[in-house]
């Protein structure tokens, strides 16, 4: 009698643990470009995907929304704060990619008030930025994207090719391809201002939290355990060799990790090799509430309230 009552309750335990999901199969999604290279080992993972339109992915932050979610940090707290998703920020995994170019068109290599600038992304983190730290800068010539901007530092040139362009905003892995390009107008000319840098300057060392991830309400603290601390040691070992992100990005072919990272294995790597040009990083969003709050201050965003973050039980 003893044997027949053990093997049902043997049973339950089996199936009790068969059906619970490990950190493997948790369901994420994050933007092309710096964020996904933090998913480095992630490129066989069929449970990883990625949406070049962040709009997409923010209007899947619902109940039945991916588990884990990366975007940038203010559209995040902002569904939170405004539309109730049941999301908590768990941890910032990029901390600014951005760099103010000279062209060599600026006679005395000194970026001031009188200098034309070229910028892309209007009203958004990259004008909220430049205005932040050039507060009294009005020669501004607004291109559409990054690419648009790229192609300005390239010719030297404003959007329109009419008037030489002083100092160029762009964002890797944009600024590494141009600096790379031998038929660029502005090739071996440039001069290079690291926007991450200037930013700590100004806030009296706070980081630029640009990406962060949210995780869905109600999933076991284990497996976010198990996630986060993986993604940790994930990303450390990224920036200090990036041969393992080569590594992980290249078990796609060229057109797949195109398509998945909005980069290519051997991009990501060269830039990572100039020091972590990404800005990749991992730290636990409460651990730097002050950071975050100075950041989403740009854009007019109040203070985050305890109960937007994820208190970790590890």
């Amino acid at each position: 009698m003893k044997l027949k009552k053990i093997i049902p309750l043997l049973l339950i335990t089996i199936l009790a643990g068969c059906s619970k999901k490990n950190a493997d199969e948790l369901t994420i999604i994050s933007p092309t470009g710096a964020p996904a290279v933090a998913f480095y080992n992630y490129a066989t993972n069929e449970n990883y995907t990625t949406n070049g339109t962040p709009a997409n992915i923010l209007s899947g932050m619902t109940q039945n929304g991916n588990d884990i979610v990366v975007i940038d940090t203010l559209s995040g707290l902002n569904a939170i704060k405004d539309a109730d998703a049941p999301y908590q920020i768990l941890a910032t995994i990029t901390f600014g990619n951005f760099y103010l170019v000279g062209t060599g068109n600026d006679d005395d290599q000194t970026i001031d008030a009188d200098d034309k600038i070229v910028l892309f992304g209007q009203n958004q983190t990259p004008d909220k930025l430049f205005k932040f730290l050039y507060p009294n800068f009005t020669n501004i010539t607004y291109v559409t994207n990054v690419q648009e901007s790229g192609k300005c530092l390239c010719s030297g040139k404003t959007t329109n090719g009419a008037e030489d362009a002083d100092y160029v905003f762009v964002a890797e892995p944009i600024l590494t391809n141009i600096l790379a390009n031998q038929e660029c107008n502005t090739y071996l000319k440039t001069t290079i201002i690291d926007i991450q840098q200037k930013y700590k300057e100004a806030t009296q060392d706070k980081l630029l939290t640009q990406a962060s991830i949210f995780v869905k309400k109600g999933i076991d603290a284990k497996l976010l355990e198990a996630f986060a601390t993986n993604l940790q040691k994930d990303i450390h070992a990224g920036i200090e060799n990036p041969d393992l992100i080569y590594q992980g990005i290249s078990k796609l072919d060229q057109q797949e990790a195109a398509a998945k990272y909005g980069i290519g294995a051997q991009m990501a790597k060269n830039v990572m090799s100039l020091g972590n040009r990404l800005g990749l990083g991992f730290e636990y969003a409460l651990d730097i509430k002050e950071d975050i709050d100075a950041f989403i201050a740009l854009f007019g965003a109040e203070a985050t309230l305890n109960k937007y973050y994820y208190e970790k039980e590890w």
